[in-house]
């Protein structure tokens, strides 16, 4: 069997990608998930609604595979209850369900509905679980991280859902990301480093053709990534 060695390797980073930018968004040290369990399970989780998120950008998702996904996520999430506030749970699953009525049905498809509900529901759920499981509280600090994200998602994933999307309008949300970012990063090289990194991406996606919609999508998600390595790192 002839393996077809870069697409694998796209597919995982499409996959991987988000996983880590939740990892980095979450601020939890390495070492607290060899010794805290439910941190492991977590990430694991993570994982496969990574991988359930990232169907919603596939024409016809494979209806066996997300199948197994879901059930061996569902029996995750089910070993975390007792550890997770019920609110989180809730959350979680909110975005199960609304990733899989974008991924199956006609409900959502207006663009920007779909947008506004792929903002709220990438990963917002997840990071909020590892900060609950690590710190048992979530402070002020958190809940604007946890705000950074949405604007992140927002900002970074117009080119999935919007082939000409609105410039004044993400030019703002951009600004207010920065904003948040600004009240929660102590250090000012990396603030820049966000500023610049955000700056390009906008460069780029007005640079790049509209019909160009993977390039622009791939873009989107390393750029994405190297805003949450340069802020959390």
């Amino acid at each position: 069997m002839n393996l077809d060695i870069k697409s694998i390797s796209y597919e995982a980073f499409k996959i991987l990608g988000p996983v880590l930018i939740w990892f980095f968004f979450a601020g939890i040290p390495v070492h607290q998930y060899v010794s805290n369990i439910n941190l492991l399970t977590l990430i694991g989780f993570a994982v496969f609604y990574s991988f359930i998120i990232s169907q919603m950008f596939v024409a016809k998702p494979n209806l066996l595979i997300v199948l197994v996904v879901d059930i061996v996520a569902i029996l995750l999430l089910i070993k975390l209850v007792s550890s997770l506030e019920l609110f989180n749970t809730i959350l979680i699953i909110i975005g199960l369900v609304l990733a899989h009525a974008l991924m199956f049905t006609d409900l959502i498809d207006e663009p920007h509905c779909a947008w506004i509900i792929y903002s709220l529901i990438s990963g917002t759920g997840v990071v909020f679980a590892l900060m609950i499981a690590s710190n048992h509280f979530i402070s002020i600090i958190d809940l604007v991280t946890l705000t950074l994200l949405i604007f992140m998602n927002a900002l970074f994933a117009f080119p999935l859902f919007l082939r000409q999307p609105h410039w004044p309008f993400t030019l703002a949300i951009a600004i207010i990301a920065i904003i948040f970012a600004i009240n929660i990063i102590p250090s000012a090289m990396r603030i820049v480093g966000f500023i610049v990194l955000t700056g390009l991406f906008l460069f780029l996606q007005f640079s790049i053709k509209s019909n160009k919609y993977q390039q622009k999508a791939d873009i989107a998600t390393a750029l994405s990534l190297l805003c949450a390595i340069v802020l959390f790192a």
